[in-house]
């Protein structure tokens, strides 16, 4: 069995899906527009009968930790690449409403407080003052990762829709093969004694020493093992060589287990948060409006647990 779920639209289902979202922009005027929504999961029921049945068959089946959705005719970007994610305002694009739609039929679609404002689909392209930093928008070397892994309300998917890449820049993907740890391994990284940290980019450094969790590595997972992965974020001072060893195993499964995939425009990735982790290496951007631009979203499927979290009037918004 493989990794990756692929779909690729037919001719018809490409028409279809147009209908559908050139009837959703007249109804809407953006993506977090709080009526589109209400109304989202309907809209998730419109797509193509097909592809709404493969994304549902990821999700239950849990097969494959990567589904890759192609055939989308993205005919042109909608502009070019910003310089801020500031600058992208009331997302409507065509695009942004497929992306949306699509990925509420994984489960519902988040944003966070602190991260771009609350945007459900955070821009992922280079920003200049971000270069050096750990980060979507960052130009160095993006360690593996698995995302808001000090979060006990992150994600169960990630989602990356892909608008410009004329670079062919990869996102790197690591799925490892946890039965290749010895069990004593095992034992020891689903120990509750690793300290991970919050990684959100508006924290200062004070700020992150009192924002952490004391968590194990691997977990039970919907019948299998679960993943929280973010070696760079973690503080093992307080840890014994045992458990310090143990992390080094992991570390090097995850590094051997990497492998790119490079998204073209129009397409659309979700990756399993508790099975993958995902990086970027190190590249070169121009800043003139042409480097790579993607689009993120963060799914959950658990939300009505952490719903007493979320913000006033912003049912999917968590802090």
């Amino acid at each position: 069995m493989g990794h990756i779920s692929s779909f690729t639209l037919d001719s018809r289902e490409v028409t279809a899906v147009n209908d559908l979202l050139d009837e959703t922009a007249a109804r809407f005027s953006s993506v977090d527009d709080e009526a589109f929504l209400s109304d989202l999961h309907s809209l998730g029921r419109a797509l193509p009968e097909r592809l709404r049945s493969h994304i549902e068959e990821f999700r239950r089946e849990r097969k494959h930790e990567i589904c890759i959705i192609s055939g989308y005719e993205l005919k042109e970007p909608p502009s070019p690449t910003p310089q801020h994610w500031a600058d992208v305002r009331n997302a409507n694009h065509p695009y942004d409403y497929f992306f949306i739609i699509v990925s509420s039929v994984l489960g519902d679609v988040i944003g966070f407080s602190d991260l771009q404002e609350g945007k459900l689909a955070q821009e992922i392209f280079p920003i200049r003052t971000d270069a050096e930093k750990q980060l979507g928008t960052g130009a160095v070397h993006l360690a593996l990762h698995t995302e808001d892994t000090a979060l006990e309300y992150r994600a169960n998917y990630i989602g990356f829709s892909c608008i410009r890449n004329i670079d062919k820049i990869p996102t790197d993907i690591a799925i490892p093969n946890l039965n290749a740890l010895s069990e004593d391994t095992i034992g020891i990284l689903r120990r509750n004694v690793f300290k991970i940290m919050n990684d959100r980019p508006t924290l200062t450094e004070e700020q992150r020493k009192e924002a952490y969790a004391i968590t194990p590595i691997l977990y039970d997972d919907e019948g299998g093992v679960g993943m929280r992965y973010d070696p760079l974020y973690m503080d093992m001072t307080h840890n014994n060589p045992v458990e310090i060893d143990a992390v080094e195993k992991l570390k090097a499964l995850v590094e051997a287990s990497t492998f790119p995939i490079c998204m073209h425009p129009g397409q659309v990735a979700f990756i399993d948060n508790s099975r993958c982790a995902h990086g970027r290496r190190t590249f070169k951007p121009r800043y003139d409006g042409t480097d790579r631009w993607l689009k993120r979203v963060q799914v959950s499927n658990h939300l009505k647990k952490f719903s007493h979290l979320c913000l006033s009037g912003r049912w999917n918004i968590l802090p």
